[in-house]
């Protein structure tokens, strides 16, 4: 009679908008349920545990404030996300890392971390709207976070300070889908781009920290590869390979091993077998954004496995590129008809991109090159009057030209 007493108040006290716990709640059996519009303030611990046949319960559709850990020992669902009116916890504590812990884990709508010593999970956390990273970082360790929602802005306001360490599990739709993701140290941002529906449900992506040396090196032209960056490598998997190829962009950060000069990096992949190349040096990607910073871009990527930027010893003076000479023909002629030429050193596919001032891709497609001088033509009748980029890439290499 006593439990029943309780919960009545407790409903009460939510149906007013407002209940503090100054120290924790515990539920025994109890069903929990935070209305929309309702704020609860707790600054202890939450607790759900089952009561001989009864099950703990929990539905969110206002605001939690948790300053303690979120213990789940309950077998039933907690944080029930079925209803689509919201429901958000935040984790404030001010004083320690808080934990989600129990025997089980738990999925919500919305979470915010914004606890300075950070938040880690002992168990999963799934998140069916968006996490916002307001103070401190997400910790998962070998547990899992998994974003459901597809959106690219999912995981919201993460920068250097406030990121995950550890795994991410992402579900993917078109554009770009980034993975904030990093090592205790600093972030390594993974970001993934596919140009229609990839055909996979979702992809985990993990971040190893330890610098790694190549037992056996792998060989460029012009060069070869003996380490890779500091930060490690990353691990991509997907319940099954994508029938589309994607966009695959790495940056490494807080390094001391890396090249200064742009081109000095490449992508390497170890499918099981030991590292070896993702196509050829990644010569004309940016590297070095900023301080100690390292970006590589490689495109039409089909394969799962790890990845890394690794650092090549080639000399840059005596390379020659994949692809040169781009020229362009009829560039502003009344017929917005505008010719292309290239030499391909070998063949293979390359890509062709339209991009506006803003960086925006308007335009891509993927054809077949062959050795020697090559040609193509764009069509630009529906474009209005403007200046954009053209980019070629093929095996790493990149030309671009403006055209109008």
């Amino acid at each position: 009679m006593g439990r029943k007493t309780l919960l009545i108040l407790f409903i009460v006290l939510l149906a007013q908008g407002f209940l503090e716990a100054q120290t924790g709640i515990k539920s025994q059996g109890a069903y929990i349920k935070v209305s929309q519009g309702a704020s609860v303030y707790c600054a202890g611990n939450i607790e759900l545990k089952d009561q001989g046949n009864q099950s703990s319960k929990m539905e969110l559709n206002g605001e939690l404030f948790l300053s303690g850990d979120f213990i789940n020992s309950s077998y039933t669902k907690v944080l029930d996300p079925i209803s689509h009116t919201g429901g958000c916890i935040h984790f404030n504590g001010l004083e320690d890392i808080q934990k989600v812990r129990g025997d089980h884990g738990f999925a919500v709508h919305r979470a915010i971390v914004s606890n300075p010593f950070g938040l880690k999970l002992e168990r999963d956390l799934g998140i069916y709207q968006d996490l916002f990273l307001e103070d401190g970082k997400l910790y998962t360790g070998s547990q899992m976070l998994v974003i459901f929602n597809s959106d690219a802005g999912a995981i919201k306001n993460f920068n250097e300070d406030r990121y995950i360490v550890g795994k991410i599990r992402r579900y993917l739709s078109v554009g770009d889908t980034p993975f904030p993701i990093g090592s205790e140290t600093a972030l390594q941002f993974l970001n993934l781009q596919f140009d229609r529906e990839p055909g996979l449900l979702f992809v985990d992506a993990s971040f190893s920290e330890l610098p790694e040396y190549l037992q056996s090196p792998v060989e460029l032209d012009g060069g070869s590869v003996t380490e890779l960056l500091d930060n490690g490598s990353w691990e991509l998997y997907s319940p099954q390979n994508p029938s589309q190829p994607f966009q695959l962009s790495l940056t490494s950060k807080e390094h001391n091993n890396g090249g200064e000069n742009e081109g000095m990096h490449t992508f390497l992949i170890d499918k099981g077998y030991g590292w070896e190349k993702e196509g050829n040096l990644n010569r004309n990607q940016s590297s070095g954004f900023g301080e100690n910073e390292i970006m590589a871009t490689r495109d039409q990527v089909q394969s799962w496995g790890r990845f890394a930027i690794a650092k090549s010893d080639y000399i840059l003076s005596n390379r020659v590129d994949v692809v040169q000479n781009l020229e362009i023909f009829n560039n502003g002629s009344p017929d917005k008809k505008v010719g292309i030429k290239f030499f391909s050193r070998d063949i293979g596919l390359y890509t062709l991109e339209i991009r506006d001032l803003k960086g925006a891709i308007l335009y891509r497609k993927t054809s077949f090159a062959l050795p020697g001088n090559n040609r193509a033509e764009l069509d630009l009748q529906n474009y209005s009057e403007s200046i954009y980029t053209l980019i070629l890439r093929k095996e790493g290499s990149l030309l671009s030209h403006k055209i109008w």
